[in-house]
């Protein structure tokens, strides 16, 4: 089975860890605010901290170059089954979308909560599609759910890495 291995910290910090561990497809993505090392693989975590998600679903096909967007979902049991349903309705959509590269539903390993991982060609696509009926669907489902709010929310990366410092 393939994991999603997902650790943050500062860019100086994560290129030292990214230095001291084989390079088997981690990779540093980044924002003006954060970054993170993301480890796609059906081997072990070899990451001290963060977090690990098993891949539940994965579509489309990466390119060298463009946006990570991860949303975090925090979803009750009784809802699992319904956002199942949301999730294949928006993914029909998604493999339609102009700027859509690939996707990866995920669940972390030792809680209800999920991970949606997507790639895009621009974070205007991305903001665009984020208008669509199924994924705002998704979005205000989250939102009406109050113990949910603390833990859902979306970050917006770009790939390739670029360098804050010269470190």
């Amino acid at each position: 089975m393939k994991h999603v291995y997902i650790t943050m910290g500062t860019e100086h910090y994560l290129r030292q860890v990214l230095d001291e561990i084989p390079s088997n497809g981690v990779e540093l993505f980044q924002n003006y605010e954060q970054s993170l090392l993301y480890h796609e693989t059906e081997q072990e975590n070899i990451f001290r901290e963060g977090a690990s998600y098993r891949i539940l679903q994965m579509f489309g096909e990466r390119k060298h170059a463009g946006v990570l967007v991860l949303e975090y979902l925090s979803i009750r049991d009784e809802e699992i089954p319904i956002f199942l349903a949301d999730f294949d309705a928006m993914r029909k959509q998604l493999l339609k979308q102009l700027g859509f590269q690939a996707a990866r539903l995920a669940q972390e390993v030792h809680h209800q909560k999920f991970l949606i991982v997507s790639f895009w060609d621009s974070e205007d696509a991305y903001r665009l599609f984020s208008k669509n009926e199924h994924h705002s669907k998704i979005m205000q489902r989250i939102q009406q759910a109050g113990n949910q709010a603390n833990f859902s929310h979306t970050d917006i990366y770009h790939y390739p890495a670029f360098r804050h410092d010269s470190k």
